[in-house]
C-alpha cells in the first residue's frame, strides 16, 4: 500500500503546478504555494484518518460480544481500522520523504525542515515497530498535525494577498486561533505526553533525544508564532 503514496505526492505536485501555470505570480511564490497546499493535504488528512481509526476502535470496544464477533467475521471493523491506520501512517511518512527530496532537489536552505523530517521519520518507524510507547508517538502525531491547521491558511494568504491585507480582521482572527491552538497542543498537551512517555517506558537514547528535539522545535515555533501575532495580529 505504501507504494501508492510514494506516487501520490509527485502526482499532486504536478497537478497543482499545472493549475497555477497561468497565474502572474513569481515562480518562487508558485512553488511555495504549491508546497504549502501539499503540506496542508498531509496535515488535514493524516489526523482525520487517525481520528477515524481511533473512533472505529472505540466504537468496536463498545459493541456487545456477539456484535464484535459479527464484525470480525465479515472483516468490516478490522478492515476499516487497518485502512485508516495505514493512511494515517503511510501518508505522512511518504510526505516527509517527498518534501525532503524537493528541498534537496531545489538546493533550498531549509535545513531545519530536513532535520524535522528526518527525526519525524525515525519517530514514524517507532510507531510501526513498537506497541508500547509507539502509541504515545501516534497520539503526538495527531496532535502535532492538528496544531498546524490554521497555519496552512495563514501561509497561503500571506503569499497571495498584498501586504496591506496581512493585518485585516480575518487575518487577526486566524493569527489568534493559530496561537492558541498551536500553543496549547505543542507546548502543554505534547509536553504532558512527552513526560508521561519518558517516565513510563524504557526507550533507546536516540528515541528519547528525537522526542525531546521535536518537542523543543515545536516550542521554538510556538514562540515565533507569538512574535508574529504581536507584530501583525
Amino acid at each position: 500500500m505504501f507504494i501508492y503514496f510514494v506516487f501520490f505526492w509527485p502526482l499532486v505536485y504536478t497537478i497543482l503546478h499545472i493549475c497555477y501555470m497561468f497565474t502572474n505570480w513569481e515562480r518562487d511564490i508558485k512553488d511555495k504555494v504549491v508546497r504549502n497546499i501539499i503540506s496542508g493535504i498531509n496535515g488535514y488528512i493524516t489526523p482525520l484518518a487517525a481520528l477515524t481509526h481511533v473512533g472505529i476502535c472505540f466504537f468496536s470496544s463498545t459493541l456487545t460480544e456477539s456484535a464484535q464477533r459479527q464484525c470480525s467475521s465479515n472483516g468490516m471493523s478490522v478492515a476499516a481500522r487497518t485502512m485508516w491506520y495505514s493512511i494515517s501512517l503511510y501518508l505522512p511518512t511518504s510526505y516527509f520523504i517527498w518534501d525532503t527530496y524537493l528541498i534537496v532537489l531545489t538546493h533550498s536552505r531549509e535545513y531545519i525542515y530536513v532535520c524535522h523530517h528526518f527525526i519525524s521519520l525515525l519517530a514514524m518507524q517507532q510507531i510501526f515497530d513498537r506497541t508500547d510507547y509507539g502509541l504515545y508517538l501516534y497520539y503526538a502525531l495527531i496532535g502535532a498535525e492538528i496544531s498546524n491547521w490554521p497555519m496552512y491558511i495563514i501561509y497561503h494568504y500571506r503569499k497571495v494577498l498584498p501586504p496591506a491585507e496581512h493585518k485585516s480582521k480575518t487575518m487577526q482572527k486566524l493569527y489568534f486561533i493559530q496561537l492558541v491552538l498551536y500553543g496549547c497542543i505543542r507546548v502543554f498537551v505534547l509536553g504532558i505526553l512527552l513526560i508521561q512517555a519518558l517516565m513510563t517506558f524504557y526507550m533507546p537514547a536516540f528515541v528519547k533525544a528525537s522526542m525531546v528535539l521535536l518537542y523543543l522545535m515545536g516550542v521554538s515555533w510556538a514562540r515565533k508564532i507569538y512574535t508574529v501575532y504581536c507584530t501583525e495580529g
